[in-house]
């Protein structure tokens, strides 16, 4: 839910001047991707992207494949919005706690969107699940 929110504050029919498209700015070429590992070589049309359905399911595949491969909530998050790449090279260059890491990213518009989804989800799981004690380490 924090993703969708900040990325296209649940609007469906987003598109971003990057490309992104959907409730869940997925980039086509990504989707694409994602679709195919998930599907076993099947493949998706951008306007199949679009779709709920399938929107939710390659921006929720893909943050969980960032996830399982960086095992970094925070790093994974940086990734959704300014790519696998950008992280690694900042991840060599400097190591720090996750919530120094943050302040550190040297894309304004990154370090923003990963504190605003942290923000969010703090209150998403607060609202939901009653969870008052919310960490960085969570």
């Amino acid at each position: 839910m924090s993703i969708a929110r900040q990325e296209s504050a649940f609007d469906i029919n987003a598109k971003s001047s990057a490309g992104a498209v959907g409730l869940m700015q997925v980039m086509p070429k990504t989707g694409k991707w994602m679709f195919k590992k998930i599907k076993k070589g099947k493949k998706i049309s951008i306007k199949n992207i679009y779709q709920l359905e399938n929107n939710i399911m390659l921006g929720a595949s893909y943050i969980h494949y960032l996830i399982k491969n960086n095992n970094n909530l925070v790093k994974s998050i940086a990734s959704y919005n300014a790519g696998p790449h950008n992280v690694k090279k900042w991840v060599k260059s400097l190591v720090a706690p996750n919530d120094a890491w943050v302040e550190f990213i040297p894309f304004n518009e990154t370090q923003k969107y990963v504190k605003n989804i942290m923000e969010y989800m703090i209150v998403y799981d607060w609202v939901i699940n009653k969870n008052r004690h919310w960490t960085l380490k969570n």
